[in-house]
């Protein structure tokens, strides 16, 4: 399975590395979970023929709106009811988004009005650089707006959100599709905000406001245009997840494995002979 959209991803590691290469020998098949996926396979040397493209699914029946879920949820992160939370779960890099996302929250600030103290952002993320984001919220006078929530469900921050954002592509991860929680928010109906890079614009079509890359300004337009308007932003919900239900249920994913593996079988089961282009849209 290849979720990586960088090609030669985690190749500093020597021992994975070796893996690799040998994978692109021994290997019949290489599941990409998207054709950003595919592409850095074909980069790294591995025959098209040799790629299938089948986006992993996601588990709906885990992802239901919850209102009493919702009031016990922001009443326990001391959020207002009236509020509108912007969501963010991506890296704590700041040149990952998460950057652009403070800057566009500024921004808002600066704007004023009464829609200024009514959002705010929820950032449901660790790691290295999350000291420096709090330190540039602090500097900035925003820490009001801002609540840090690292180790909550995914089903739980869809709940208190209203808006999910992804202004940045995530670092590669060797055990996370960079669209997983993407494709999860979408399925929960969440109306999604997302960079238009990497493999997002394919991945969210038409259901989803794809933003330029590095562009606060943007950014603050978009969570001011649907935070201010609840029935936009209940359409944006309603279209993503109608999208994500085509596009990405468990069972489609199951189907499309199937029929991959008794290929593969099949054709393998022919001492000597050459498996044909195994690729399932």
């Amino acid at each position: 399975m290849q979720k990586d959209v960088v090609p030669f991803a985690h190749e500093e590691n020597e021992a994975l590395r070796k893996l690799k290469h040998a994978s692109r020998e021994l290997v019949d098949v290489f599941v990409a979970e998207s054709e950003e996926a595919r592409d850095a396979l074909l980069i790294e040397g591995v025959p098209r023929e040799k790629i299938a493209v089948i986006p992993m699914g996601v588990n709906f029946s885990e992802l239901i709106q919850d209102g009493a879920a919702r009031v016990r949820i922001r009443h326990g992160l001391k959020i207002e009811p009236s509020a509108k939370i912007v969501l963010y779960a991506g890296d704590t890099v700041w040149e990952k988004g998460i950057g652009d996302l403070v800057y566009a929250a500024k921004l808002i600030q600066i704007a004023g009005g009464a829609l200024t103290e009514d959002i705010r952002y929820l950032v449901a993320s660790g790691g290295s650089g999350l000291e420096r984001i709090k330190k540039r919220v602090q500097e900035m006078g925003m820490e009001p707006l801002f609540l840090f929530c690292e180790g909550m469900r995914p089903i739980d921050l869809f709940n208190a959100a209203d808006i999910f954002l992804m202004p940045g592509i995530p670092a590669a991860d060797r055990n996370t599709p960079p669209g997983l929680i993407l494709k999860q928010a979408m399925a929960f109906g969440l109306p999604v905000l997302a960079v238009a890079s990497g493999p997002f614009p394919n991945l969210v079509g038409d259901a989803a406001v794809l933003l330029p890359t590095e562009n606060p300004g943007a950014i603050s337009a978009a969570i001011t245009a649907l935070a201010s308007d609840d029935s936009r932003r209940e359409a944006q919900g309603r279209m993503a997840r109608q999208h994500a239900l085509s596009r990405f249920s468990i069972e489609r994913t199951v189907r499309e494995m199937a029929r991959l593996f008794e290929t593969v079988y099949k054709e393998n089961s022919h001492a000597g002979h050459t498996p044909r282009n195994p690729r399932r849209h």
